[in-house]
């Protein structure tokens, strides 16, 4: 736990000191939960050697930046080992070492990185922590790290060797337990170095010094509470021990006495105003703060205060610290409250019991007397005038005047003709010196509804006397008596008066009112001037509501309004011109203002509802708010009673009544804040974006600033904003400064600069510009190339296409293909295989190159390679295509008339089914390239075609033999043989004639069969359309003549062909079948012949009402076996359907793919 030894210089450039009874209250603020903390219950707090503030709480460590928190608790993975924090402390190397309930733990901030000691990591026996309930830490000048392990040895940590020292605490323990303290747990919770061998331990049993060179350890005093803490002062060799409870004890190492010692609660109100310097030690207690003067035996007692808002959080103080810049860190169980120390803006002394959430200010007017060093305080509910002195610190409450008359309500003191005066609701008091007795002093307005107001002089000795409801009253001093203003215009002045203001260079008293606008006397004409609102001239209607007057040091009147702002009078402009006009439509950040008064040089300090605030009277529309002051509710009441604030020109103070009390404010003209640490960086991911700490904690307001040399032109206003982004910024060099300021405009600190590099686009770069010209060209040289190169391929092509013309057989059209790859190619070697498929293997079929080097067709080393087998038979196998750069790389390459070390096979596929392969070798590695590849596969296509085209030629051939052998060779038999018999019976005219009848029905017969042929031959019949037409015209031909009714249905066909030539002829021929055996044997009446195309089927169904037959008889004729024939040969499903004395119908089904 750090140890804090607080000195307090003076009272006016410190915030608490105190020889007497007094409680302070200074501008601070609290730190909560609502801040952004993780807790509120505070427990350490360490200002590291960058600048950030480390807070440890009950639930979660803190790292403050002066804007907002990065909160650390235990999680998966690289973290702290408890959320619970005792104590915090740094090493010079910029590490956080934290003490927690269970652990101790490093962090690194830089790498982000935890090193935790916690239960279960470590060995039980030596050179770890024998404890994990880290209570306390810190680091000596030599880097080593002393630790207090709750009930085991007080350790000493060495991070350069990793080693631990220990002090064994459980065995002096053991000697005390029992007999000087009670049994049970004895714990070291806190302690404080003495010197460089030397420790002061707090265990919950009692005080006990250590010495580490002789481990000596020796109790000095006990009690038997836990420690809330512990400090010592080490000139004066005192130490101070704060309990929970709130008991509080105390040992003199000089001395050697060891007490307990009573806090004294310091009085509210105050009853004594602190008067000179002191040394002061700060204490956490659970009561609250602590302050002991080692000079002094007493300790006072600061707490909260629920009526004032800058009291400390309630709920007692935990810890307390004190920073490299003075600031003060208290920590409580209610939030962390701040206060500055260095340069204290300002406090409060509290002088009645009231709360500064009041809803009106029933303190008046203050005036401070340089001569006496005297400030005087009026309040008016209860009314009282306090005197407090600066030279004796005493505080004095006047409510009675000298003849032991209670005092009205106090408004003002003024000082007039060098007598200071008490301006009250019904009376005037001259304050008679050395001891400030009130004298009444008569005048005509006397009484209880008077309310005086001011008082003013002017060259001719005469007192000016204002009330708010009686009006102007003048006192001639040389002569003793009283008189009025004598002008028409008086009668205005009779009530409302609030103000007076003697006018040196106009030789004019100013005249105030509340409702009766603003008046000028002229002293040299004894006459009233008004100035209010005409027809000509609206802005002076604010003039109407004055709260206060006063001259600025350049003889200017400035005058205070209600609800119009501030006016300045201008000299010479005449009446409309004479004043000018500051107020919110003009850049003012209020139109109501109580008071005003000059400070230092051109400043104007002003007091509004809200606070406290200043102009330069060179440019009043720039009203600056000061921020750093008591925050009280309201600073104004009823508009009769006065809250002027007063300026003390001696010690450059402003001094404000209000809330009870007396507001000290200290505004000073050159810089109040220390330059302080101003982090800039570069954010990770972002091109133009920066991030910034400005680690300052002061209640001052600072304005940060930046600047991009190279790119703004004038340094601008970051904002609340703690990241700063620069969008599409043109490429080049930039420079990121960043600089913080205060309130005046004075430069506190600047970051170092940081460079910026931003890179033209890829697009903009002249090396990218080149390359993309050079990359054009060449996808254009590409693009050319590749279209010559089509060209090219395509006139090879057709060159193979063309060659293959006319070619009648596979060896032509194989033998052609491999010659064309040497001479069109420049192959050096190609063989092409031929697939058995009864074998299985592919057989060379044809080459060209090495292996064929003669004219005539021949092939050297004829080789057949089973599928699956070398590179060929792999091709063979899979059917996909192979280029193999490196033959020496496969296994599979099966070496033919030579080796060879590229190889490419490409497979020729007839009607879906592999028949060949293209194989060429090369003796140049990698020398087929993908073009070599696209080729050979259109070449394999070609060949493909040509060949199926030629099988399909040859199938034809062969059934239009066979059709022509059986049709054509039969019926010219029959002729032959009855042309014979029909010339051996020359005689016999019947028999020759019913002879020559059969010659002609066969020749009918055959012209009919050749007449089917060519039909289906002729490319002209190749769709449906026409075959439902040819069927249309035979079933005419052989069903009307024989007065047979016939009738067609169709559906679901188009003119496109669905069969090849040979299907529909067989399909054709199974009709005219059925047709035909209808005709000639069914003795039908009717006929339905239905044709139809449904999805993927084709359906022929026909169907009579003749007399039937019985299918299960055998049948001889020709004509059935035939239409089944027919249909297994294009594919098709026959079925034949036929009962006796009903009909017969046929149906012949195809699938359609």
């Amino acid at each position: 736990m750090q140890k804090i030894f607080f000195s307090i210089i003076t009272i006016f450039l410190t915030c608490i000191t105190s020889t007497g009874n007094a409680q302070l209250y200074f501008t601070g603020r609290t730190l909560s939960t609502a801040n952004g903390l993780s807790d509120n219950r505070i427990t350490a707090i360490y200002k590291d050697q960058t600048g950030y503030i480390w807070i440890g709480t009950k639930n979660g460590l803190n790292r403050f930046d002066g804007f907002s928190f990065t909160i650390f608790k235990p999680q998966k993975g690289n973290s702290i080992s408890n959320e619970i924090i005792n104590c915090i402390t740094g090493d010079t190397e910029g590490n956080i070492w934290v003490g927690t309930m269970s652990g101790l733990n490093k962090y690194n901030p830089v790498t982000n990185q935890w090193t935790n000691w916690v239960p279960g990591t470590q060995l039980p026996t030596h050179n770890t922590l024998h404890n994990f309930l880290i209570w306390d830490i810190e680091f000596d000048g030599t880097g080593k790290l002393w630790i207090a392990c709750d009930v085991k040895e007080f350790t000493c940590y060495n991070p350069t060797t990793n080693t631990f020292s220990y002090y064994d605490w459980p065995a002096f323990v053991k000697t005390i337990s029992g007999s000087i303290t009670p049994a049970g747990y004895h714990a070291i919770q806190s302690f404080a170095r003495k010197n460089r061998e030397e420790f002061w331990l707090a265990s919950n049993k009692g005080l006990v010094h250590l010495n580490t060179r002789t481990k000596q350890f020796t109790y000095l005093g006990n009690y038997y509470q836990d420690i809330v803490d512990l400090q010592y002062d080490s000139l004066s060799q005192q130490l101070w021990i704060s309990l929970e409870g709130g008991a509080v004890f105390h040992y003199n190492a000089r001395q050697k006495t060891y007490q307990q010692v009573n806090p004294v609660a310091e009085p509210y109100p105050s009853t004594s105003f602190p008067k000179i310097s002191a040394e002061e030690i700060w204490i956490a207690s659970e009561k609250g703060l602590l302050r002991a003067a080692p000079s002094s035996a007493a300790i006072l007692l600061h707490q909260h205060n629920p009526s004032i808002s800058s009291s400390l959080p309630p709920g007692g103080v935990t810890t307390t610290y004190k920073d490299n810049t003075g600031m003060y860190w208290i920590g409580t169980p209610n939030g962390i409250f701040l206060l500055n120390q260095t340069t204290p803006g300002s406090y409060f002394i509290p002088l009645l019991s009231a709360s500064d959430k009041e809803g009106t200010n029933r303190m008046g007017e203050v005036l401070y007397d340089e001569t006496d060093s005297l400030y005087y305080v009026c309040a008016i509910q209860p009314a009282a005038l306090f005197i407090l002195s600066k030279k004796d610190g005493s505080i004095r409450k006047i409510q009675t005047d000298q003849q032991g008359n209670k005092l009205s309500a106090c408004y003002a003191v003024k000082k007039i003709l060098g007598q200071y005066w008490l301006l009250t609701e019904d009376k005037i008091y001259q304050i008679k010196q050395p001891n400030q007795l009130l004298r009444h002093f008569p005048t005509p307005h006397d009484g209880p509804t008077t309310v005086f107001r001011d008082m003013e002089t002017d060259p001719l000795n005469r007192i000016w006397i204002s009330s708010f409801n009686k009006g102007i009253l003048l006192y001639d001093t040389p002569k003793n008596r009283f008189s009025t203003i004598q002008d028409p215009l008086a009668a205005f002045l009779q009530t409302a008066g609030t103000g007076l203001q003697y006018d040196s260079v106009k030789k004019k008293i100013w005249i105030a009112t509340y409702g009766n606008y603003l008046f000028a006397y002229d002293l040299t004409t004894n006459a009233l001037v008004p100035y209010n609102e005409n027809e000509n001239h609206a802005p002076y209607n604010a003039l109407n509501l004055i709260n206060d007057l006063t001259m600025d040091h350049n003889g200017n009147l400035w005058v205070a309004t209600n609800a119009g702002g501030i006016f300045r009078n201008n000299s010479g402009n005449g009446h409309n011109n004479s004043f000018t006009e500051f107020d919110m439509r003009k850049g003012m950040q209020h139109n109501q203002f109580f008071s005003i008064r000059p400070g230092e040089e051109n400043t104007l300090w002003l007091l509004s509802e809200t606070g406290l605030s200043y102009i330069d009277a060179r440019h009043p529309e720039k009203e600056q708010l000061v921020k750093d002051i008591q925050q009280v509710s309201n600073f104004g009441s009823d508009p009769r009673h006065p809250h002027t604030l007063f300026y003390n020109q001696k010690d450059k103070e402003i001094l404000i009544a209000a809330a009870g009390g007396l507001i000290f404010y200290y505004p000073h003209p050159v810089k109040r804040i220390d330059s302080f640490p101003l982090l800039v960086k570069q954010l990770p991911n972002a091109t133009a974006s920066f991030t910034y700490d400005g680690l300052y904690y002061g209640n001052d307001p600072v304005q940060y600033e930046y600047f991009l040399e190279g790119w703004t032109k004038n340094w601008t206003a970051a904002g609340m904003e703690r990241t700063i982004h620069f969008h599409q910024l043109p490429p080049g060099n930039y420079i990121f400064s960043l600089r913080a300021k205060d309130q005046q405009g004075n430069i506190l600190t600047s970051s170092t600069a940081l460079p910026l590099l931003i890179s033209p686009p890829l697009w903009k770069n002249s090396w990218f510009i080149l390359f993309s010209f050079l990359l054009i060209g060449w996808i254009i040289f590409k693009i050319i190339h590749s279209l010559q190169q089509k060209v090219k391929d395509e006139k090879i092509l057709n060159q193979f296409a063309t060659s293959l013309y006319g070619k009648t057989s596979i060896d032509d059209i194989f033998w052609d293909v491999a010659n064309n790859c040497i001479l069109l190619l420049g192959f050096e070697d190609c063989v092409i295989y031929l697939y058995n498929q009864e074998k299985k293997v592919m057989i060379q079929r044809a080459a060209a190159g090495p292996k064929s080097p003669h004219t005539s067709r021949e092939i050297i080393n004829h080789l057949e390679i089973p599928v699956g087998k070398g590179i060929v038979g792999t091709v063979a196998r899979t059917g996909k295509a192979e280029r193999i750069g490196n033959t020496a790389a496969d296994h599979r390459y099966v070496v033919d008339d030579k080796r060879r070390n590229a190889e490419i096979t490409i497979p020729i596929w007839v009607d879906g089914r592999l028949f060949g392969i293209i194989d060429s070798e090369h003796s140049r590695r990698y020398f087929f390239k993908a073009r070599h590849s696209r080729m050979l596969k259109n070449i394999a296509t070609i060949c493909g075609e040509r060949i199926s085209k030629y099988l399909t030629e040859e199938r034809l051939r062969s059934k239009i033999s066979r059709d022509l052998h059986d049709e054509m060779g039969s019926a010219l038999t029959s002729i032959n043989i009855l042309s014979t018999v029909a010339m051996a019976k020359e005689e016999k005219k019947e028999e020759v004639q019913e002879y020559l009848q059969k010659i002609k029905a066969h020749s009918g017969n055959m012209m009919e069969s050749m007449s089917d042929m060519i039909w289906a031959i002729n490319p002209a019949n190749d769709s449906l359309e026409k075959v439902l037409i040819k069927m249309k015209e035979f079933a005419a031909e052989m069903l009307e003549p024989s007065g047979i009714n016939y009738h067609f249905e169709t559906s679901g066909f188009t003119q496109q062909s669905v069969l090849n030539l040979e299907e529909r002829k067989d399909l054709y021929l199974v009709f005219k079948e059925a047709v035909t055996n209808i005709a000639k044997y069914a003795c039908a009446t009717a006929v339905t012949i239905s044709l139809k195309f449904d999805k993927e089927e084709l359906q022929l169904r026909i169907r009579d009402n003749g007399k039937g037959f019985d299918t299960n008889k055998e049948d001889t004729g020709n004509g059935l076996s035939n239409m089944r024939a027919r249909a297994r040969a294009m594919g098709a499903e026959f079925t034949l359907e036929s009962v006796a004395g009903t009909g017969t119908t046929i149906m012949l089904k195809k699938h359609i793919t």
